[in-house]
């Protein structure tokens, strides 16, 4: 089980990082300075 937690950490880990560049990248179009 270790091993499926390490291998599902490191696959939502760029996930997460996607989602995150995706939410700027929608707010610097909504609110440009």
């Amino acid at each position: 089980k270790f091993e499926e937690n390490g291998f599902r950490s490191v696959t939502l880990g760029p996930r997460i990082l996607r989602v995150e560049n995706a939410l700027t990248a929608i707010i610097a179009r909504l609110y440009p300075n």
